[in-house]
């Protein structure tokens, strides 16, 4: 938000999105096609902006992913395929699967996906500019292997991983969410034909049918419609019925305090820019200058921070220049600040140093509150967290 150039990788992102939209029976207006896809195309002789290794990768890789998106799009790019492929030494893990992935859809067939199971998926130094991730990488290669042959037995054992990486939760970022889902999906639906009918009934103790499913219907049941005790799948028909019992909720406990390549602290000051204890009581009215420190263990991209509020708090100012009058201004360069009804989120582009960030908030109802942690995480490398011990807010 707010900048001028543009974002090569996330304009081919946006292309991607359209294609696949178009080609799925989206009403993609064709100007918009038609100008999205020649933004791709002129991406394909951009030289990278210095001789580093992280951005030659990087400008490789783009490369490599705007030749997948051209070639989705019916028009792959030969000549710049084989530029591509005399330097795939500079390729990141997910440029290697664009590159086979136009290959394959050029040529119409699988070979060119048959050398990615050899293909380390494991994150480099500064590779954090294309949003590598694991999970990613083994849906981008399901999503290849998905396009030309879904039937095929890589296919198969990529989309039982990437289920099993999603019961685990270990889909930590949009990036996973949003291709984990885009090849799971297309797999599925390209597999259909292939699946033979099935009647799964599922019985209580006594033997009484509390739900059936079918092949092709999607049946969901809530809580009270359960039954206390054991549960039992019986099936009926030709098919091969898979099921998974997922549940979710908010601990009673809060999180044990953590820091991992980052850590960060919150103080509060009174209008006197006297120091608030943890736990003192606030007068109704009274207004606080809250402090965020952040240090990073070394550079950090794309970080965000989350200030929940106590009950019978409100954000009244989200950004200070400094504060009180003896102190200097707080370093805000490259964060954005976002308000809700009950936190303050900061989205830091860019930190190699520690950054100090202020705002107000103001008492506005009585009682006794939980302070909720205030945490951090990488949008992109969730290894990078942090999370600081909850505590408690009286107002008088």
């Amino acid at each position: 938000p707010g900048n001028s150039a543009s974002s090569p990788w996330g304009s081919v992102y946006a292309s991607h999105f359209l294609v696949e939209a178009g080609k799925n029976g989206a009403d993609v207006p064709e100007d918009l096609l038609k100008g999205a896809l020649s933004y791709v195309r002129q991406l394909l002789p951009l030289m990278p902006n210095d001789e580093r290794e992280w951005t030659v990768r990087e400008n490789m890789t783009l490369k490599a992913y705007a030749s997948y998106v051209l070639a989705l799009a019916g028009e792959p790019p030969l000549g710049w395929m084989a530029h591509i492929s005399e330097h795939t030494s500079s390729l990141r893990p997910s440029g290697a699967v664009f590159l086979a992935g136009a290959y394959a859809l050029s040529s119409g067939t699988s070979e060119p996906l048959k050398s990615l199971g050899t293909s380390s998926p494991a994150l480099r130094e500064g590779d954090i500019t294309t949003l590598e991730s694991v999970s990613r990488t083994d849906a981008l290669k399901l999503l290849m292997w998905a396009e030309v042959d879904p039937l095929s037995a890589p296919a198969a054992a990529l989309a039982e991983k990437l289920i099993s990486q999603a019961r685990k939760q270990a889909w930590s970022t949009t990036q996973d969410n949003a291709m984990g889902v885009l090849a799971l999906g297309k797999w599925i639906e390209k597999t259909k034909g292939a699946r033979k009918p099935f009647t799964a009934v599922l019985k209580d103790q006594a033997g009484n049918e509390v739900a059936s499913f079918f092949e092709g219907q999607q049946t969901s049941l809530g809580l009270h419609d359960i039954p206390d005790g054991a549960l039992f799948l019986s099936l009926t028909g030709e098919g091969t019925a898979y099921y998974a019992w997922t549940s979710a909720g908010v601990p009673e406990q809060a999180p044990a305090a953590s820091s991992s390549g980052v850590s960060i602290s919150r103080s509060w000051k009174n209008r006197k820019g006297d120091s608030l204890e943890p736990g003192a009581a606030l007068e109704r009215g009274e207004r606080i200058e809250v402090t965020i420190k952040i240090i990073p263990a070394g550079a950090v991209r794309d970080l965000v921070v989350t200030d929940m509020l106590p009950g019978g708090m409100e954000i009244e100012n989200i950004k200070l220049s400094g504060g009180t009058e003896q102190q200097q201004p707080a370093r805000t360069y490259g964060v954005r600040a976002e308000m809700r009804d009950d936190r303050l989120l900061l989205f830091i582009d860019y930190m190699d140093r520690p950054l100090e960030y202020k705002y107000l908030l103001r008492a506005v109802s009585r009682g006794t509150f939980t302070l909720p942690p205030l945490a951090a995480e990488g949008m992109y490398a969730p290894d990078i967290n942090a999370v600081t011990p909850a505590g408690k807010a009286e107002i008088r």
